[in-house]
């Protein structure tokens, strides 16, 4: 029986001639469209198989679409790889770039603890020069300072306007007027006041808010007085205005007063109020815009509205009042006693009657006189423009 002859398997490596065998690249533009063949379509890219390792082809007399499949491969592989050269050269720019990178940032921070020290020795100086020009001598500012740190030591409080048509010459009047036009130059963001922060500084460290009005100032001196005034004899109500000016005292007498106006005023000018402050007035144990804390004689018993209630809900709606709180408010100020009053003319009216009276046939030194009844403004003189400083129309000049 013969014996059967056994035909190689061509299709396995170990049949290929034992020569090495190489898949050499192909340029990509002699590279057939792999579009055309179905079994060319490459598998999803969610797919990942960057971690399959391709050393040689496998047949040396491939069939026609795995011979495209290598010309492929071989392209991908050495796109690959020029990748990978340029990714190195990259690197290694990138390398020398972090070299200089750490050269700069230590140059940076030599740098920035020069400057650190530089910027110290500039604030020493600064600071230096700052107390000696508080300390030149010859300078109406400070001159005027060293008074108001003398004052305050005398007194234990900074100097106060006493009344707006105050016309006694004393210290303190002075100092209130220096304080008044300096606050004026802050508030208008002046320079001769901001080119000088230590100015400004050292009347703060006395306790002299200049970003406040004077308005608010003294609300908030007179506020504090109130406050001192009940701690000290229990009660809000205070004494009549005559009995305060039989007593002598005239920190009581202003401070009726003050608190005469101020309940007036919240009754019935509420909408011209901040609400932060008729809030204080509010918290307060015990007070009500109800009661006659201070009094200018005779107490008019009537039905007096509801003053707290009103303020109440003007704080909570953030100062806007209802129609019906107007209209309350409205009512109550028509039946004031005050209302029946008999009043002076206004300013505006006076000043037109006197230049209609003749006023303009006087001399030209003369002085206008106020009547009795005028109230110039704190700071403010007669035939003075308002807007100027106090102290420079006085005759001091800035040093």
């Amino acid at each position: 029986m013969p014996s059967e002859t056994t035909t190689p398997d061509v299709t396995q490596k170990d049949a290929l001639p034992s020569k090495k065998r190489k898949h050499q690249s192909i340029d990509t533009k002699d590279l057939e469209d792999p579009s055309k063949y179905p079994e060319l379509q490459l598998d999803d890219d969610s797919v990942d198989h960057s971690n399959l390792v391709f050393k040689e082809p496998l047949f040396m007399k491939p069939s026609n679409i795995l011979s495209i499949a290598y010309s492929h491969h071989s392209a991908a592989t050495q796109e690959r790889k020029d990748i990978k050269s340029k990714k190195k050269t990259a690197m290694k720019e990138l390398h020398e770039l972090h070299k200089q990178f750490q050269q700069k940032k230590q140059e940076v921070l030599a740098i920035n603890k020069q400057l650190k020290a530089s910027s110290q020795k500039v604030g020493q100086w600064t600071s230096k020069v700052f107390e000696l020009e508080l300390q030149e001598p010859n300078c109406t500012w400070n001159e005027k300072l060293t008074k108001l740190k003398q004052f305050k030591a005398q007194h234990g409080r900074l100097p106060e306007m006493k009344r707006k048509n105050d016309k006694t010459q004393s210290i303190e009047k002075e100092l209130a007027l220096w304080i008044a036009g300096i606050r004026t130059k802050v508030n208008k963001r002046h320079k001769t006041i901001m080119n000088y922060p230590h100015r400004i500084k050292a009347l703060g460290d006395l306790g002299i808010q200049l970003d406040k009005s004077a308005d608010d100032v003294r609300f908030d001196t007179m506020f504090n007085k109130f406050l001192a005034y009940r701690r000290e004899h229990g009660t809000w109500k205070m004494p009549s205005a005559s009995i305060c000016k039989e007593s002598g005292d005239e920190e009581l007498l202003l401070l009726h007063n003050w608190l005469y106006s101020i309940v007036s005023s919240y009754r019935y000018h509420l909408h011209t109020k901040k609400v932060k402050d008729v809030k204080r007035f509010l918290d307060l144990d015990g007070f009500s815009f109800e009661q006659p804390y201070a009094t200018n004689g005779h107490v008019f018993s009537r039905n007096t509205p509801p003053f707290d209630a009103i303020c109440r809900r003007y704080v909570e709606n953030n100062g806007v009042m209802i129609e019906s709180d107007k209209k309350i408010l409205a009512e109550a100020s028509s039946k004031s006693p005050s209302k029946g009053r008999k009043r002076g003319p206004n300013k505006k009216n006076r000043k037109k009657k006197e230049s209609d009276d003749g006023v303009q046939g006087l001399k030209a030194n003369d002085e206008v006189k106020p009547s009795s009844d005028t109230l110039p403004i704190e700071g403010e003189k007669i035939g003075v423009d308002k807007d100027k400083d106090p102290v420079q129309e006085s005759g001091d000049r800035e040093c």
